[in-house]
């Protein structure tokens, strides 16, 4: 993308958001090296990689992670991304919440991972699923228990959803868990 376009952007987004470039390793580029960047387009290999530094990133500058959704087809990247999401949290030990109850990638890893029971109607399962086999439930390590990991897995009341994440969130503080990571 144009430095000028990535400036504009910049101060749209300035009351929103931060616009966070990164090099295709996942270290931060100033905007004023950004021209340094190669400029054409990129490879699917250099958006497979790209997208995971990205998410890389992400996870270190966050103390939980919420999923909800996402394709499981026609994705960009080494798998689906809430799929590669998850997968780097649930690895890194990071709180995990899966909201399910709206189908896609979420829902499926919560049935991998044994919190609701798969869906009457089956699609064909996506290869790097296979990713989550040796994960459970209480990997998520999210302050909820069980079942209430189970009821968040299938819930399309988003009300719910959010009251369950709280409610894990308000937990994991209790327990001191966000002091130890420095958070």
């Amino acid at each position: 993308m144009a430095t000028a376009d990535l400036e504009r952007y910049t101060s749209e987004l300035t009351e929103h958001a931060k616009l966070v470039l990164l090099t295709l390793e996942g270290d931060y580029c100033a905007m004023n090296e950004h021209h340094l960047m190669p400029q054409s387009p990129p490879t699917e290999a250099q958006w497979a990689k790209g997208l995971t530094s990205m998410r890389q990133v992400m996870l270190r500058a966050t103390d939980a992670r919420i999923v909800l959704g996402g394709r499981t087809e026609g994705y960009k990247g080494v798998m689906p991304g809430v799929a590669e999401e998850a997968l780097l949290s649930l690895q890194a030990r990071q709180p995990l919440f899966l909201i399910g109850g709206y189908g896609g990638c979420a829902r499926d890893i919560a049935e991998v991972l044994g919190l609701i029971l798969p869906s009457a109607t089956s699609r064909p399962r996506w290869k790097e699923l296979d990713a989550f086999d040796t994960f459970k439930g209480v990997d998520l390590r999210n302050g909820l228990t069980p079942e209430e990991n189970a009821t968040l897995a299938r819930t399309p009341h988003i009300d719910e959803a959010i009251a369950l994440i709280l409610r894990g969130l308000f937990r994991l503080e209790q327990e001191g868990w966000f002091a130890r990571t420095g958070s």
